[in-house]
Parts: C-alpha cells; structure tokens; sequence
C-alpha cells in the first residue's frame, strides 16, 4: 500500500506538471500570436488606403511608386490575415519573393539573390510567415550595412522526417550576444517550439564579417494529413 500510494503521488505530480506546461505553452504561443497581430489594427483602411495611393502615384506617371504600393498591400495582406494558418511551401516561396522585389525597390538593388528550394518540398505544408522574418534579419543586420552589393541564398529541402531552410548571406555578421535578439526571430523560433517541441526551431551560426547561417526546422506535414487532423477534429466534436 505504500509503495502504491508513493507511485501515484509521483504520477500525480507528473500530471500536475504535464497539465502546467501545456497551459503555459498555450499562453506562450498566444502572446506571440498578438505580437504577431498587433498590426492587424483597421486592416481594411490600410488596404484602401494603399489602393488609393498606388491609384494616384499611377495616375501621375511615378510608375515604380505604383509597383511598390502594390507589392506592400500584398505582403501585408498575407502577413497579418491567419497567421497560424498552413499554407504550401510554394505560396510561402511566392510571397517571399514579393517581399524580396519590394526590398531591392527600397535598397536599389543593392544585394541579390538565389532561391533554391527542392521540388519534392513545394507541395508540403507549413505555418505561414516563416521565411520573410529570416531574410529580413539578413537584409537589415547583415546586407544592408555593407558598402558592396551582398548575396542572399535560400535553400529549402527535405532531410527525412523534417523540413529544412537555410537562409545564408555573406553580411557583416552577428556577434554570440546579438543572436536570435530580433522580435522576428525571436517570435519564429518560439512559434516552432511551441507547436512542434524542442527538435524544431531557429538556429544561428555567425561569424562578424565572414556572414551569417539561418536554419529553420520544421516537421514535413503533408496535405493529406492535414485532411486526417481535421478529420480526427470532427470526430472528436
């Protein structure tokens, strides 16, 4: 009786401790939702006020302000509706090259780059906004401070049961202390965490001067089953 009674007091505390960390990780990853959605503020007159302005920069002749407008209502659009929302690698590839087109508007073609993403990954299914966080943290902490033109790659592939993507530049660096300091890394990294556990996530490999490595993982989820989770939901309701 006494060894039963101590077994279930450890079990009891096990529980105790499952049920804990389950709700403080359902706040955790509320909390990053609203950071995430803190732009999401009067969507509409943004969106209508951007179409007015892209109307009359068309209007009189400044053509590039026009594309600019266009390509910012787009990214906005994608990034602030559902953030939680599964999307196709290919569509997270689409939207990051708009985002990449706008960014050499504003910089005047001051980096390039090289999108390379295996054909096998296009068709999987991953949480959307994940990409553009990782090029902006090269663009602006590691490209845009140099004098010549840098060099953005991205590759994604598959390796086994996870999906990889590395973000690459050949920018001035990030120092140990400054890694994953930036609210955008920061809120990927505990977005992968928080529903995906502890093998999942952004890592930085860094060096000042010699660039900068960006690796996301994420599980390979296909379209099918997506399909049996939302399956399994409707039977459990």
């Amino acid at each position: 009786l006494s060894e039963l009674t101590a077994a279930f007091n450890v079990l009891t505390g096990k529980i105790e401790h499952l049920i804990y960390d389950v709700y403080e990780k359902k706040i955790e990853l509320v909390q990053t939702q609203i950071q995430l959605l803190r732009s999401q503020v009067n969507p509409h007159f943004l969106y209508n006020t951007l179409d007015t302005i892209r109307a009359k920069a068309l209007l009189s002749g400044q053509n590039e302000l026009g594309d600019m407008t266009l390509l910012l209502a787009g990214i906005l659009r994608y990034g602030i509706s559902a953030p939680g929302e599964m999307v196709r690698v290919e569509t997270e590839i689409e939207k990051l090259k708009e985002y990449l087109a706008l960014q050499k508007h504003l910089y005047h073609n001051r980096f390039s780059e090289n999108i390379s993403i295996a054909p096998d990954v296009l068709d999987l299914m991953m949480i959307k906004f994940i990409l553009q966080p990782l090029v902006e943290n090269s663009l602006y902490h590691g490209l845009v401070a140099m004098e010549a033109p840098g060099i953005l790659e991205i590759l994604g592939y598959r390796d086994g049961n996870r999906l990889i993507f590395l973000v690459t530049d050949n920018g001035v660096g990030i120092q140990a202390d400054k890694r994953l300091t930036s609210i955008g890394l920061k809120n990927v990294h505990r977005r992968l965490r928080i529903l995906y556990g502890e093998e999942c996530g952004v890592k930085i490999a860094s060096q000042p001067g010699m660039g900068t490595v960006v690796t996301a993982c994420l599980p390979v989820i296909t379209r099918e089953d997506i399909k049996e989770d939302e399956h399994a939901n409707d039977f459990d309701r």
